[in-house]
């Protein structure tokens, strides 16, 4: 299995406009156009308040390396990108595979 996880940081303002579940939204969404290969996608949000912690932390599972470029280049996975773009401070991904 292949994992791709994403650290988000965020300006407080995207919390006036959008929620945790929203993004779990899409990224199903992402997951059940792209059901061969995307086994999981979820997004947790940081409940402690540090400066080193991040918001937002994307997990999504796959079956082989060569799908992520598929993931990555998702219109839905596009869309939601450019959604974060304007509140987005830093960003922070890890790619791995998971024996």
């Amino acid at each position: 299995m292949f994992c791709h996880e994403v650290m988000l940081k965020l300006k407080p303002e995207y919390w006036k406009k959008h929620s945790i579940e929203a993004v779990n939204s899409a990224l199903q969404a992402v997951q059940s156009d792209l059901s061969c290969c995307v086994f999981s996608a979820e997004a947790m949000q940081n409940c402690v308040v540090r400066d080193i912690n991040y918001d937002i932390l994307v997990k999504v599972r796959l079956d082989r390396k060569d799908s992520l470029e598929k993931y990555l280049n998702h219109p839905r996975h596009l869309s939601l990108s450019r959604e974060f773009a304007p509140y987005l401070t830093e960003k922070a991904a890890v790619d791995y595979v998971l024996d």
